[in-house]
Parts: C-alpha cells; structure tokens; sequence
C-alpha cells in the first residue's frame, strides 16, 4: 500500500508513508532549529492492558495555536487514526504497520513506523512503536506553511518557476507548496519558442533544470515524493536512474 484513505465527518485525511529524509520530524526537534519554531506540539500515548483505549497527554511547543479549528481538526484526525487500526491498539496498530514496508525508521534499533498526513493548514507526523511497556505513538503537529519553507530550502528549490504547459505550450508559474499552475503572459518575446523562452526565464532567475524537474513533479504529484526533489535528476533535468529502477526496467 502507498496510502491510508481516512473519512470523517470533519474531513478526509490521507495518510502516507514518511519519505526517509523527513522521517526526523517524528522526533522532538533540537530547541534552537527551524522545524522546532515550527512546531505546534505533539501527542503520545500508550495502551495498558487489555483496554483499547490509550492514555495520552498533549505536549504543546514553540508554534503558538490554540484555535478551536485546530483542536477539531486535531480531534478528528485522532479518532480517525483509531478507527482506520493504526491508533486501535498495539496489535492492529502492528498488522497496518506492516502493509507499508517503506515506513520503517530504518536508523531505530526496533520496529518504528513513520507517516505524514497533510492538511490545509498543518502537517502531522505520525510515528507509531508496536511494542509492549512504553509510549506506543507520538503524534507531532507543524505549522504547514513554517514547515514546507524548511523543506524548500532544504531541497533547494525555488520560490517559484516558469514552465511549459505540456497541452497549450503557454508559459506557466508554478508556485512551490502550491498544486497546479499559474497562466503567465511575458509581453514582447511572443515570438521566441516557448521552451527557449522558459529556459531564458529560469536561467535569469539561477533556476536550474533539475529544480524546474522537481517543481513540475511537485505540482502535479505531491511535493513530499522523491521526485520533487532536484537532487534526483541530472543538470540536464533528467531523472537519475537508481539501481531500483534500472532493476525494473529489465
């Protein structure tokens, strides 16, 4: 599986597996960093005995949020997290575990798990422990728009980017967070080719195409998978081919 699909009466929520580089945001951040400003506060919780019902206590941190949207959002998300087995109790919380092999923290000694889920306006990390006598989930909420900045720069990648819309041909803004594009007219080069033109724009801007690869990728994909990254292409703006990959080419 590649994603959870959870309905409530508040909202659907998606839950994916965290990407490895993003695996870190289950953890409480050192005090002095960026994702730690960001951070709004997390759950945990424990499940003693037989009871499906976990103790849990709330942490708040750096990240000022009090909104009662925030709490129902919050609420929500927890009881959906229940009801879809990943928060019912140790043992299901295991077996769904298990249907996302890529979830695993691979630099913990024991069996940890890492999930993202986005919202509008936050992003929650979820990191689930299926073992007996200690706190068996850690839920931490971020600031969405203070998180994806972070990310930005740790991917280096831009603010923004010129495109080609691969159907009109016209020159798009693709805005980085944002899914989809923005219509873009440049008055005066009509008669320059439209990709020679993006690529003037771009390079204008020290926008390389690697960069313009992975915000195109993220735009139409999601902005956490590998391919929104512009470490995985080549300076051309070609995906670099993984020994994976070429393994399922043959």
């Amino acid at each position: 599986m590649t994603e959870l699909k959870i309905s409530t009466p508040y909202a659907e929520f998606i839950v994916t597996p965290a990407v490895q580089e993003e695996q870190k945001y289950c953890f409480t951040q050192d005090m002095y960093s960026d994702a730690r400003g960001a951070c709004i506060g997390h759950l945990r919780g424990y499940w003693e005995g037989i009871s499906p019902v976990p103790y849990t206590n709330w942490w708040p941190d750096t990240f000022p949020e009090k909104s009662s949207e925030f709490k129902e959002e919050l609420a929500h998300l927890f009881h959906g997290l229940q009801s879809s087995g990943l928060l019912a109790d140790r043992a299901t919380m295991n077996a769904r575990c298990n249907r996302f092999p890529s979830a695993v923290i691979k630099t913990q000694f024991r069996k940890e798990m890492a999930f993202r889920i986005n919202t509008e306006h936050r992003i929650y990390f979820l990191r689930c422990i299926p073992h007996k006598g200690e706190y068996n989930f850690y839920l931490y909420c971020y600031d969405r728009n203070a998180l994806m900045e972070i990310f930005r720069r740790e991917k280096g990648l831009p603010t923004y980017c010129f495109s080609e819309h691969k159907t009109t041909h016209q020159v798009v803004v693709i805005n980085y967070g944002e899914s989809g594009y923005h219509p873009c007219k440049i008055r005066g080069l009509e008669n320059i080719p439209t990709k020679e033109l993006v690529d003037k724009l771009n390079a204008a801007k020290g926008i390389s195409k690697a960069q313009v690869a992975a915000m195109e990728c993220g735009s139409l994909l999601r902005w956490d998978c590998p391919a929104a990254d512009p470490r995985n292409y080549t300076e051309e703006g070609l995906p670099i081919r993984t020994q994976s990959s070429a393994k399922e080419e043959r």
